[in-house]
């Protein structure tokens, strides 16, 4: 992941730096080329831009300039965030624009980005941590202004969360909810993230994009109320011998132990209802293998099964991630009252599970087919494709409740 550095004029040094330029008018279906030493970036489809320029450089390019005297302010830093982002570790941006003064505002939007990306894909990396480990780094954010609370075993027994403690054999689960106040008096948009440990980079996905969108916003001083509700389990051990009673009420069978990650998202997602009564309630996770395979598997699966019962919610969401990059696929729940197992419809079963434990509370699903924090394995081998959901959610906030006039 890049940094980003605005400049008017470039020097002699700058112009001697791998260049890419942007032809916003040009057409775009045939993608960025190499031209007399430069790469060409046609259209306006700036998540595909950033992805595929650093493909086309040499593989010692470690800080490209971007000539974007073509482009707006806004097109200017939106691209050059692209590029930041789907760059080598260390990577630097020169971004060549006339209006460099003007452009540090939305650049500034941007680093909170970057920032809330980082975070994403760094506790995706923590997958082979403790939940305890995971909810001591997410304290971390408080120097943001973003109130944190971790709940441990003895609270969550108390509460009433079987199904969190069920799901979490191998080592104490723990519930990190963390609040940021915003200045609009509304009801908060409320992210319920899964962090399931020890099952590779995807099982975290959930819980950092939910952390890392959280973050974004409170480092552009959103002025929307959000929070995030994340539950954290590490699978494994024997079967619980009793019935499991989760939070919102009802029990299950102790074999549903067997399905943790929905059994962990269904307590994230009931305390987030009942806690916040939120404005919209968005549950993010790598809930099933189903996911991936509806859409297209492992070669054609990036992206996230979109479920829900909040039919504008959901149009939001698919139009924040074909903005970002960050394609959705709207899916229909199916029937289901118990965790779904292995099986045709499993994903559409696991999100009918989860609407039947939220009841009246209208809910959406993103179930994340794409691992969160992994190194792309395509023909550049070089650009990061983690961080999945973070710049989703915060457009979603943007363009949905930050508005003060919309209530």
């Amino acid at each position: 992941m890049g940094l980003i550095r605005p400049r008017p004029a470039p020097g002699p040094r700058a112009l001697a730096r791998p260049r890419l330029r942007a032809f916003p008018e040009a057409p775009a279906h045939a993608g960025p080329a190499l031209a007399g030493g430069v790469v060409e970036l046609p259209g306006r489809d700036w998540p595909a831009l950033g992805r595929a320029a650093w493909a086309l450089l040499p593989g010692s390019a470690g800080r490209v300039l971007l000539d974007a005297r073509m482009l707006s302010a806004a097109e200017a830093a939106e691209l050059s965030l692209c590029l930041a982002l789907a760059g080598p570790a260390g990577a630097v941006v020169d971004l060549w624009h006339p209006a460099a003064a003007a452009l540090r505002p939305r650049l500034a939007e941007a680093v909170a980005l970057r920032r809330g990306v980082a975070l994403a894909r760094s506790l995706a990396a923590m997958d082979a941590a403790v939940p305890r480990d995971i909810a001591r780094r997410l304290r971390g954010l408080q120097r943001q202004g973003i109130a944190v609370q971790r709940l441990k075993r003895r609270r969550l027994r108390a509460a009433g969360f079987g199904g969190l403690l069920a799901a979490s054999g191998a080592a104490a689960p723990r519930l990190v909810v963390m609040r940021w106040a915003g200045r609009i008096a509304a009801p908060p948009l409320v992210f319920a993230g899964l962090g399931v440990t020890g099952a590779g980079s995807a099982g975290m996905a959930g819980a950092a994009a939910c952390a890392g969108a959280l973050l974004s916003l409170a480092l552009r001083d959103s002025p929307a109320p959000a929070a995030a509700v994340l539950a954290l389990c590490a699978p494994g051990g024997d079967l619980p011998d009793q019935p499991v009673a989760l939070l919102g009420g009802g029990t299950l069978a102790p074999a549903a132990a067997r399905l943790p990650g929905q059994l962990a998202l269904a307590e994230a997602m009931t305390y987030a209802a009942l806690a916040f009564r939120p404005g919209a309630l968005v549950g993010l996770g790598r809930l099933t293998e189903g996911a991936g395979a509806a859409l297209g598997g492992p070669s054609g699966g990036a992206g996230a099964a979109l479920f829900g019962s909040d039919p504008p919610l959901e149009a939001a969401l698919a139009a924040a991630g074909a903005a970002t990059g960050e394609p959705l696929w709207p899916l229909p729940p199916l029937a289901g009252d118990t965790p779904a197992a292995p099986g045709p419809g499993e994903a559409g079963r696991a999100a009918g599970f989860l609407g039947s434990v939220l009841g009246g509370q209208p809910w959406t699903l993103l179930d994340l087919a794409s691992e969160g924090g992994a190194l792309d394995s395509g023909a550049a081998g070089r650009h990061i494709t983690g961080g999945f959901g973070v710049r989703l959610l915060d457009r979603l906030a943007r363009q949905r409740f930050e508005d003060p006039h919309r209530l």
